[in-house]
């Protein structure tokens, strides 16, 4: 897993060319929204250390990811695990840019790439296609903020 510099930046993970194939619909994302209100919650510590992030395993939850631990450019990782069988989607708010890495170090690049104005709170989301290549790692940032906040759903 590559360290420090030798991270990909967001305009490095443009160069992956969306297809944007799997988009949400406003139902879609006006589900994925309401979990920032009416939850589940569950607060995880994002991490400058690559080998012990924390994993999104659950869907339909709103996670806050607390940037407490960021390095000197506002990043912190966490972890996504990827389902065999559908495409995973990320929501996240303005706050966070977002850059998927393997666990080899090189790019996962998201199926899609959009966002949507059916959720205020979680305007941005990333596609990743089915997978059973198991947990990649989310680069969060560089932001100023202290937390962002995600939810992770199924796509089938």
């Amino acid at each position: 897993m590559p360290g420090g510099d030798a991270l990909p930046s967001r305009d490095d993970a443009l160069g992956c060319a969306p297809t944007n194939v799997l988009t949400l619909s406003a139902e879609e994302a006006g589900h994925a929204c309401s979990h920032v209100e009416l939850g589940p919650h569950r607060a995880i510590r994002a991490t400058t250390d690559i080998a012990a992030v924390p994993i999104m395993d659950r869907t339909h939850t709103h996670y806050v990811a607390e940037l407490d631990d960021a390095g000197d450019d506002g990043s912190a990782f966490i972890g996504l695990r990827l389902a065999p069988a559908a495409a995973t989607v990320v929501l996240f708010d303005a706050a966070a840019r977002l850059v998927a890495i393997a666990a080899d170090g090189s790019l996962v690049c998201p199926e899609t790439r959009s966002s949507s104005p059916a959720c205020a709170a979680l305007p941005d989301y990333e596609v990743f296609p089915a997978s059973d290549t198991g947990d990649i790692v989310l680069r969060l940032g560089p932001t100023a903020s202290a937390r962002v906040n995600l939810v992770v759903e199924r796509k089938r």
